[in-house]
């Protein structure tokens, strides 16, 4: 797509799809709604620090615009790559060669 910025109000695969696809992403969600497993809590948290992740509707909003003249730019700073990263190592994993990788899974099961 040429959206400018992806930006995801639930707990879903979407934002893993553009994570993946490195396209700028804001995600928000009211995590007393949408319960957050143990294991996901400080994946989540680099998410937040980063400032990609945020518990409201209108604290992503404001940030969306404060970063709209320079989405790209701010995509690409390095805390920022580094949370999404972090979070794609656990949640949202890709590999080079998959058939390589499926194979191997396939056989060590």
């Amino acid at each position: 797509t040429r959206a400018r910025l992806c930006i995801v109000g639930f707990n879903a695969t979407t934002f893993l799809e553009t994570f993946v696809q490195r396209k700028p992403t804001l995600i928000f969600w009211n995590t007393q709604h949408w319960e957050i497993c143990d294991e996901a809590r400080e994946p989540l948290e680099l998410l937040r620090e980063a400032q990609i992740f945020f518990d409201s509707p209108e604290a992503c909003a404001q940030h969306a615009n404060a970063i709209w003249d320079h989405v790209t730019e701010w995509w690409e700073q390095p805390e920022r790559r580094l949370a999404v990263s972090e979070f794609c190592k656990n949640y949202a994993r890709t590999w080079d060669k998959p058939a390589v990788e499926l194979k191997k899974a396939l056989t060590d099961w």
